[in-house]
C-alpha cells in the first residue's frame, strides 16, 4: 500500500502540487502515472478476492482500508482513475471507494 502512496501519487504531489520546492519532472510524473496503473491491477485483484460487501481483511473497516481508500480517491482526483485500458479493475477500486465513503 505504501508502494502506490509514496511510489506514485507522492510523486505526482511532489513534482505538480509542490514544484516551488521539489521543481517540475514530467518525466518522473508520467513514470508514477504509468506505476500506478501497474499496481492497479494488483489492488482489483485483492478487492476481487473477496465479497462485494467485505473490505480489505473482512467484514469490519479496518485502517488499511482508510488508507486503500484515500489513495483510490486520490488517483481519481487526479484523473489518474478510471484507467482506459483497465476498465474492470477501475471499476472495481471505483466502488470499493464508493464502499468506503457510504460507510
Amino acid at each position: 500500500m505504501s508502494e502506490v502512496d509514496a511510489q506514485s501519487l507522492y510523486i505526482h504531489r511532489k513534482h505538480v502540487g509542490l514544484k516551488h520546492i521539489y521543481a517540475e519532472a514530467p518525466v518522473a510524473v508520467e513514470a508514477a502515472q504509468r506505476y500506478w496503473e501497474r499496481q492497479l491491477a494488483v489492488i482489483a485483484a485483492e478487492l476481487n478476492a473477496r465479497p462485494d460487501d467485505e473490505f480489505l481483511l473482512g467484514p469490519h473497516l479496518q485502517a488499511v482500508d482508510v488508507l486503500l481508500g484515500h489513495c483510490v480517491l486520490w488517483a481519481a482526483s487526479l484523473d489518474w482513475l478510471p484507467v482506459a485500458s483497465q476498465p474492470e479493475d477501475s471499476q472495481t477500486a471505483l466502488d470499493y471507494a464508493r464502499r468506503l465513503i457510504a460507510r
